[in-house]
């Protein structure tokens, strides 16, 4: 029964949030909402955010962590939709899932200690800024927007400190790939780069099921 649940709650959370993938970057941009705009989402979106919701809790049995994981599945999800379309990483989607992490943490949801994730996402965000502000300086040009510092941060609140090493090193390699394979077929344009965000989230969804232990020690073999 809850297979089922999941899986209805997941179709309903697709729709304001195909409504925000929308509506984020048009107000950001201040330019209006397309014209070919549907108010209603492809099935494809709704059957992804509803098998987003039946994976948490096929992974996760107990019915609230489930619930708290299948919405940063399913926020991150629709950040990568809108960083990949229009670079952008709307702080109306960022900051709330940074505070519902911390907030998960602090009522016991989910396995990260409130310590952690206040660590997390503190040395998410410097880290990056301090990275993005070092390669600014010598190259003279923006590596890194502020949506990626933010997003981290929020990763780093849902899974504390230690998973933020082999987060940007998983991100970093993958994005590395497809932006190599898109040069190599002449579908990234000089001057263009890949958006980091969905790489970001991508891999901190791989984190959330896997843990970072098995990265770190993956890491350390090598």
């Amino acid at each position: 029964m809850s297979w089922l649940l999941f899986f209805v709650l997941g179709a309903v959370c697709s729709w304001p949030l195909h409504y925000l993938a929308i509506k984020l970057p048009a107000d950001i941009l201040e330019t209006p909402v397309p014209v070919n705009f549907k108010s209603r989402p492809s099935l494809g979106w709704v059957l992804l955010h509803s098998l987003v919701w039946l994976g948490c809790v096929w992974h996760w049995p107990l019915p609230a962590t489930a619930v708290c994981w299948a919405v940063f599945a399913s926020t991150l999800l629709t950040l990568s939709v809108i960083d990949w379309r229009t670079t952008l990483l709307p702080d109306a989607l960022t900051q709330p899932l940074l505070w519902a992490g911390l907030l998960c943490s602090a009522m016991q949801l989910i396995d990260t200690p409130l310590k952690d994730a206040v660590w997390g996402a503190a040395i998410g965000y410097s880290a990056l800024w301090l990275v993005a502000t070092v390669f600014e300086r010598i190259t003279h040009k923006q590596g890194m927007g502020a949506g990626d510092f933010k997003l981290l941060a929020a990763l780093g609140a849902w899974l504390g400190p230690w998973a933020l090493l082999p987060l940007v090193f998983l991100a970093s390699l993958v994005g590395a790939m497809v932006g190599l394979g898109l040069q190599a077929r002449q579908k990234l344009h000089q001057g263009l780069y890949v958006p980091f965000g969905p790489f970001l989230a991508a891999a901190g969804c791989v984190l959330a099921v896997t843990g970072h232990a098995f990265f770190l020690n993956l890491l350390q073999a090598h």
